[in-house]
């Protein structure tokens, strides 16, 4: 009987010391990484309030990256819990003069981060706004689709240029407008002396390429009139042959406006989307950038890190078209 005792008395000494309340616990919903001229890293984060539902926004800095994180989580008497970030802030000081640290610090202390990443200048500003749990809802959730998707770029995405140099890293840019937090544009970088800025309609026409839509709205001039067209279904295929690439884009389009029926119509739908395309292509080529990932499709062939920027730089692109009106037999 001595012996069940001692075991039942040993099983409620040892059997939850490790266990955390929900309440003792810190859960950052948004972090924000940041450096700023003259100024050490600062690490800033929205964490709720004890016992009420507002939030509190805590910055700390610090020498370091890692330094930074302690005297965070030394400010805040609760276990500090990250596991359930849904967003990363990164101003763009700290992209350029830290990016070598940056990355590995964060891919070996956060355990498989599901964050979505933004760029921004005003970060501090943008967290002091979002402590009332509205971030994600109002602004990831709704912006992101008036944006052309642009505002959906995981962590994931972002570190994959870091282990693949072919790749181009980007990141969706967030500014206060008038009192309020909107996506304005997209920046690609990939030194640390280079960032290029695409606005939001050259940014949709990325996501069309990169098929990160399936549904895009457009505004086609057509016989002196503004014609509002819904294009569905959006599949866009990228093949390399030769030297050339080939662009085919496939779907459906529907009429949102009364136009009486015209067959002329789907070639000036072909023609908008063609030179917005071709537009978007010359930029990249222009600013020596690539976040089409036209390099890879090279690297894949030749193996040749140097020789397929050489041929990205240099390729000439073949779009095909193949739109259908809705309801129409294919």
């Amino acid at each position: 009987m001595k012996k069940y005792l001692c075991l039942l008395v040993l099983f409620f000494l040892t059997g939850c010391n490790r266990y955390t309340e929900v309440n003792q616990l810190g859960i950052v919903e948004v972090l924000a990484i940041t450096k700023e001229d003259a100024i050490k890293e600062t690490v800033s984060m929205t964490i709720p309030q004890k016992e009420k539902k507002k939030y509190q926004l805590l910055s700390s800095q610090g020498s370091s990256l890692g330094n930074a994180f302690l005297n965070l989580q030394n400010a805040e008497e609760r276990k500090v819990y990250f596991d359930q970030t849904q967003i990363l802030l990164l101003n763009p000081t700290i992209l350029k003069e830290e990016m070598s640290s940056l990355l590995p610090f964060l891919l070996t202390n956060f355990r498989h981060p599901n964050w979505l990443v933004f760029l921004c200048t005003q970060c501090e500003e943008i967290l002091a706004k979002e402590k009332q749990h509205t971030f994600y809802e109002n602004l990831v959730r709704k912006e992101h689709a008036r944006s052309g998707n642009i505002g959906i770029t995981t962590f994931e995405d972002f570190t994959a240029f870091y282990l693949d140099e072919t790749l181009t890293a980007s990141l969706p840019f967030l500014s206060i407008n008038e009192e309020q937090i909107e996506i304005t544009s997209l920046v690609a970088f990939t030194n640390q002396q280079q960032d290029i800025e695409f606005t939001k309609e050259e940014a949709k026409v990325l996501s069309l390429l990169k098929q990160k839509i399936t549904t895009l709205e457009e505004i086609i001039p057509f016989e002196e009139q503004m014609i509002s067209v819904s294009l569905e279904h959006i599949k866009t295929a990228l093949q390399l042959q030769q030297k050339e690439i080939v662009i085919h884009l496939q779907g459906t389009y529907r009429l949102n406006d009364t136009v009486k029926e015209d067959k002329n119509l789907e070639q000036k739908i072909t023609a908008v989307l063609q030179q917005k395309i071709q537009n978007f292509l010359q930029k990249e080529q222009e600013e020596n950038i690539d976040l089409l990932g036209i390099t890879h499709l090279f690297y894949v062939k030749t193996r040749n890190l140097s020789q397929a920027r050489k041929l990205a730089q240099t390729a000439t692109f073949k779009l095909v078209f193949d739109l259908q009106k809705e309801g129409d037999k294919t």
